[in-house]
């Protein structure tokens, strides 16, 4: 029922350790001096914290039962991830590009992709109840993740229109 690769860690130690990568990235992006990582050790983190997710994802397809906390601990390390990959592609030039090929309003666009993706994690989510007659053959553990990216993807968006990464740039 306990995940194997975290048998005996607890949830607290597990979420705790996306403070670093929390601290790192705002650091960054509010350009505090003295807080700046290689992009190298930067890359090295994030991959670290992309394998946690991965074992988690390989665990929980091994597993009949998956408790609670372990489930709620794998979606916030996914959606902390991810949200900080996505801001760092935006920071890095990601903003810039999708501005040039979509125009200014391409963080409204994002609102497709945010309904879209909560859509899919409520079809998901739906699967278990037990008045459903036929029933997906996705693990169950799916649903958390669609609705984490959703959730992810909506404040990415209001991320983007706060700091204006969707404006042209008249520094150029």
């Amino acid at each position: 029922m306990s995940m194997r690769f975290l048998q005996g860690v607890p949830l607290l130690a597990i979420v705790a350790n996306l403070i670093p990568l929390l601290h790192f990235h705002f650091a960054k992006v509010f350009r505090e001096r003295g807080y700046e990582l290689s992009e190298g050790s930067y890359a090295l983190m994030a991959a670290g914290y992309f394998s946690l997710v991965v074992f988690f994802f390989i665990d929980f397809a091994h597993e009949e039962k998956i408790r609670y906390s372990d489930l709620i601990a794998a979606t916030a390390v996914y959606a902390v991830l991810l949200f900080v990959i996505a801001s760092e592609i935006l920071i890095r030039g990601g903003a810039a590009y999708l501005t040039r090929w979509r125009g200014e309003q391409w963080s409204k666009e994002l609102d497709y992709v945010y309904l879209t993706l909560g859509a899919i994690g409520l079809v998901i989510s739906t699967n278990r109840l037990e008045i459903v007659d036929q029933r997906l053959t996705l693990p169950e553990f799916i649903g958390p993740f669609v609705l984490a990216t959703a959730l992810v993807v909506r404040t990415i968006k209001t991320r983007v229109e706060i700091n204006n990464w969707n404006r042209i740039s008249t520094a150029e």
